[in-house]
This record gives C-alpha cells, sequence and structure tokens, in this order.
C-alpha cells in the first residue's frame, strides 16, 4: 500500500518527483482518490484501475516537462491511496461503464 498525501513537493529540484514510468508484473494495482485540496485537481471517488503487466506512471516526456516548470516548495493537493493486489481484478460491468 502506498499513500499519496498533500504536502510540499521536495526543494531539490534535481531530486525524483513523479514516479517512474514502470510495469508491475505480478500485481493489479488500484488506487482510489479520497480528496484534492485543489478544484480542478482529481475529483473524490475517482478510482484506478492498473491490470498486472500494463506499463503506467508519468512518461519521461511527462516527467521531464515537470521537472522543468515545478517551483521549489509546490505543495501536491491530492489524498490517494495505492494498493496492490496479490489477485487479478476483474472489472464488472457497472464499473466498466464508470470508467468510460
Amino acid at each position: 500500500m502506498l499513500s499519496f498525501v498533500p504536502q510540499v513537493a521536495g526543494p531539490d529540484l534535481n531530486a525524483e518527483e513523479l514516479p517512474s514510468y514502470r510495469r508491475n508484473i505480478d500485481m493489479d494495482e488500484v488506487m482510489p482518490n479520497h480528496a484534492d485540496e485543489d478544484p480542478s485537481g482529481r475529483p473524490p471517488g475517482l478510482f484506478r484501475h492498473t491490470p498486472q503487466g500494463i506499463l503506467h506512471g508519468a512518461p519521461e516526456a511527462c516527467r521531464a516537462e515537470f521537472q522543468q516548470h515545478r517551483p521549489p516548495g509546490q505543495r501536491r493537493t491530492g489524498a490517494s491511496v495505492g494498493v496492490d493486489t496479490y489477485k487479478p481484478l476483474i472489472p464488472t460491468p457497472e464499473f466498466a461503464k464508470m470508467a468510460g
């Protein structure tokens, strides 16, 4: 389990801030979003599912763009929890409709 909570980003501009582009080959990953202090951020109740073996995370181009424009002390505003599952998850038809 991994928690993402509102916090000030690291002041060192050479520090890595976004998760690397990665692949969960052994587990599915789910991430329910709890809240975001920024009205334009991810809405509460958003639920992401990344099946095992799927590449995800910020692509290199996105990470590079973020690193170029992030001011020292930038505040992250979202609150969510990442959970890895040991058994594959099978989305229901209701979830598929909700996810679009």
